[in-house]
């Protein structure tokens, strides 16, 4: 996946567009976990009728944790940095979240769509329909998998 590249799910119906701020954050944040998982969550709004997420932002917080085959995602200052992207003149919030996966195969696990479909149902995250983006490391850099969690309906992957 790249930054400013469009993606949509094979029925049409969900699109995520990444602006190159928000990839670079990513992809820096990747780089500096090394042969550890790292992660953190997606911020931006909705364009089309809500039918396309713009991903502006994607947050690492600094109380996270992780090791070679797993990471928990932190909660330091969330709430503030999400206030304050909710009060900015253009209001941006909580789209979902991501992880970096140190290998080529980036294949969710078992936890990571749980944690996700929790997230759909949950009144505190406010996110009907949840963004997962998964990266992976090949020789020739990173590449990423999409996912979104609408919560009345199995989660679809998104494609180019």
């Amino acid at each position: 996946m790249q930054a400013n590249q469009h993606w949509t799910t094979a029925d049409r119906n969900y699109g995520i567009f990444i602006e190159h701020l928000a990839w670079e954050q990513i992809s820096k944040a990747c780089i500096r976990a090394k042969r550890n998982e790292t992660g953190g969550i997606l911020i931006g709004y909705y364009a089309n009728g809500q039918q396309t997420a713009i991903i502006t932002q994607a947050s690492t917080p600094s109380d996270s944790e992780s090791g070679r085959y797993w990471f928990k995602r932190g909660v330091s200052g969330l709430t503030n940095f999400l206030i304050q992207c909710w009060q900015a003149p253009h209001k941006t919030y909580y789209l979902g979240e991501w992880h970096y996966h140190p290998v080529t195969v980036i294949n969710p696990s078992t936890e990571d769509f749980q944690q996700m479909v929790t997230i759909s149902q949950s009144p505190t995250f406010q996110c009907k329909e949840p963004i997962m983006i998964i990266i992976g490391k090949e020789k020739s850099g990173f590449h990423a998998k999409a996912w979104v969690f609408p919560s009345r309906d199995s989660p679809q992957e998104f494609c180019i």
